[in-house]
């Protein structure tokens, strides 16, 4: 787990009241709930993660689509980072910062997943709010190497990664608010 707490929270504050993030709220803003059918349809993963996010961002600039599955996406700080998207799979979030993707799933806290439970979601939810607490407090690395175009590896940190290797040819490290 990364780190979390005042320093993260004063980042964020900082992130969060950067004009871009103004900016980036007007695209988002077509669709600015989900309809009472939709959250009836939640799985009890995205219904914890949902309340837990709310609760946790309040005025964090986002939006929320449902297709085949229920979806947040924060619009990106930089546009060399990405969008950071959260999509529930019913047993799993899956996480995402531009092409760089991580599993916060439910036998993280349960042996048995089948039976998606409240108390299992709920953890599963809370840690997901933590990699956001971390990704948007800009203490969360990314690295990413790309060829012909495509993104070829890609992996996340915290600062105190011990190890850290020296950057490859094609590969270039990012915080949420952009290239480092």
């Amino acid at each position: 787990m990364l780190q979390t707490g005042g320093l993260v929270a004063r980042s964020a504050r900082i992130v969060l009241e950067r004009p871009l993030q103004k900016l980036a709220l007007d695209r988002y803003d077509q669709k600015p709930m989900l309809t009472d059918d939709e959250l009836s349809r939640l799985s009890p993963l995205a219904q914890q993660f949902r309340k837990q996010f709310f609760y946790s961002f309040p005025t964090l600039p986002h939006r929320e689509e449902f297709t085949d599955c229920y979806e947040l996406i924060v619009p990106a700080a930089h546009p060399d980072v990405g969008d950071l998207r959260v999509r529930d799979d019913e047993e799993e979030l899956t996480l995402s910062v531009g092409p760089h993707h991580w599993h916060v799933t439910l036998s993280h806290f349960d042996e048995q997943p089948q039976e998606p439970q409240i108390p299992f979601a709920a953890g599963a939810a809370n840690a997901a709010i933590d990699d956001l607490r971390a990704i948007l407090g800009n203490v969360t690395i990314f690295r990413m190497r790309q060829a012909n175009g495509r993104s070829e590896h890609t992996m996340s940190y915290g600062p105190e990664y011990p190890r850290r290797l020296p950057l490859q040819p094609g590969e270039r490290e990012y915080r949420w608010t952009g290239p480092l």
